[in-house]
C-alpha cells in the first residue's frame, strides 16, 4: 500500500484507486528478514474485508514484483508467494485483480514499524476509520 515501495519496485505503475476485498482477512503467515517480523497476506474469511490499492502494471513491473515476492512460476515448490486473481470492489464496480498470497512459513506477529507503515498508508489513502482502527489493534512483536 506504500507509494514509495511501489515506485521502487514498479516504476511504470499507475494508481487506479482504493479497493475492497470482501470475504478475506489480513494475516501474517511469513517472517520477513528485512522487517524482523511477520508480513501481511490474506486468507478467506466470510465476514471480513481487506482494503488495498489497485495498480495498473506493465509486464516489466509484474516481473519485478515476481522477483521481489519470490514467485518463480505457477506451482513452483520454492515460491514464497503465489499469485492469484481476486475480485475486488472499486466503488460500485467489481474488478479482477492480481494479488500475491504468502505461503505459510514461520508465522509471527508483525513489528510495530511494519504496522506503522501499513497504518500510515491506510490513513494516506482514506481507508475507512473502522478498518484503520482494526489495523491499530493488531498486536505487534518486538
Amino acid at each position: 500500500m506504500s507509494f514509495e515501495r511501489m515506485k521502487e519496485r514498479c516504476p511504470h505503475h499507475q494508481l487506479l484507486g482504493k479497493v475492497m476485498l470482501k470475504g478475506h482477512r489480513m494475516i501474517f503467515p511469513r517472517v520477513s528478514q528485512s522487517w524482523g517480523g511477520g508480513v501481511a497476506s490474506i486468507e478467506p474469511s466470510n465476514s471480513a474485508v481487506v482494503w488495498g490499492l489497485l495498480f495498473e502494471l506493465t509486464y516489466e513491473d509484474i516481473r519485478s514484483l515476481d522477483a521481489y515476492e519470490g514467485f518463480k512460476g505457477p506451482a513452483h515448490p520454492n515460491n514464497a508467494y503465489d499469485r492469484d486473481v481476486v475480485l475486488v470492489q472499486k466503488g460500485s464496480t467489481d474488478v479482477c485483480a492480481l494479488t500475491y498470497i504468502a505461503r505459510p512459513a514461520q508465522a509471527r506477529q508483525p513489528t510495530a514499524q511494519y504496522m506503522g507503515v501499513l497504518i500510515k498508508a491506510a490513513l494516506a489513502n482514506g481507508f475507512p476509520q473502522k478498518y484503520i482502527a482494526d489495523l491499530q489493534k493488531i498486536r505487534t512483536g518486538t
